[in-house]
């Protein structure tokens, strides 16, 4: 046995340069690079794409818990398959491998995760276990009915919020929501932003380093900007909107990270924001931005009538 880059082989019956995986021939080990769309939901009937080398038709894959079930692996070419799989009660990290012949890919091991997403009430959380990253100068507030508010001192678009203790991979393409309330014109945005932003060097840019955000200004609301370190983007939505007072509005991301998506807004119960009392708009995203590790994040410009009430991640 030898090894050639990442790829074990053994010597068949008899050797053949033209079919990896004949009977007759070598028969290599698959070897997993990388597991797209790999964190979802428990209970989920889920699609996960396996990138790497020396797939075939013939290829096994295997979880390593029962609990979760493959429903069916679709070949794609021999660098690619995709794998539908029903995830279970049991949530954490799960192995995942693929064998052909006998000959398994198990270095470095690669796994799916099961969630179990859960909505970050901003009304109730201590400000102190939010897990924040912010920019010099910011004071937050917390409203027990509303959520957070904020002000700050310098110019409004040197100043910004990360939320560091909830990350994503982008090439998860999980859903991301976030919810607000709002009782006045004023100015706010809030969306998702890269990893990489550094809140203590925007440089009066803050509208367009994160990934994605919603450019608030009740009734001139008709755009979104962002493109982090892409490029300055900004997209408008079709639509002028006007928020209501005491009102409760979820921005959602179908599968954020990727352009293309669906985005909606609608307006939520304030004490279920799961139900959906009336649509509001939808479009779809042409952002360019792709950093790969995201997070929750708020430009803050001293707006004391515009309040963010909670987000979820997945």
């Amino acid at each position: 046995m030898r090894t050639i880059r990442t790829a074990r082989f053994i010597r068949g019956g008899e050797a053949s340069s033209t079919n990896i995986n004949d009977e007759k021939g070598f028969h290599l080990a698959p070897f997993i690079e990388e597991v797209i769309r790999g964190r979802f939901p428990k209970h989920t009937t889920h699609t996960i794409t396996l990138l790497g080398y020396h797939f075939d038709p013939k290829t096994v894959v295997k979880l390593s818990d029962t609990d979760s079930v493959i429903k069916k692996v679709i070949f794609v070419n021999p660098s690619q398959i995709d794998v539908v799989i029903t995830s279970g009660n049991r949530q954490g990290k799960v192995p995942i491998t693929t064998e052909n012949k006998g000959l398994i890919s198990n270095n470095p091991i690669k796994t799916i995760q099961i969630t179990n997403p859960f909505w970050i009430d901003l009304r109730k959380t201590s400000i102190e276990d939010m897990g924040l990253e912010f920019s010099p100068g910011i004071a937050l507030y917390q409203d027990q009915k509303k959520g957070l508010f904020a002000n700050g001192e310098g110019r409004i678009w040197n100043r910004g919020v990360k939320f560091i203790k909830h990350t994503w991979q982008r090439k998860d393409e999980l859903e991301f929501s976030f919810v607000f309330t709002a009782y006045g014109k004023g100015l706010s945005a809030f969306g998702i932003g890269g990893s990489n932003i550094d809140v203590n060097n925007l440089n009066h840019e803050n509208l367009y380093k994160p990934e994605i955000q919603l450019y608030y200004a009740n009734g001139f609301c008709n755009a979104f900007y962002g493109g982090g370190k892409e490029k300055a983007w900004s997209q408008r939505i079709g639509k002028t909107i006007t928020f209501k007072k005491n009102k409760f509005y979820k921005v959602k991301f179908h599968r954020s990270g990727i352009s293309g998506t669906q985005v909606s807004i609608s307006e939520v119960d304030k004490s279920n924001f799961d139900i959906e009392l009336a649509q509001v708009h939808g479009w779809i995203s042409n952002c360019p931005a792709s950093e790969p590790v995201l997070t929750p994040y708020w430009s803050v410009v001293s707006n004391p009538d515009v309040f963010l009430t909670a987000f979820r991640i997945g």
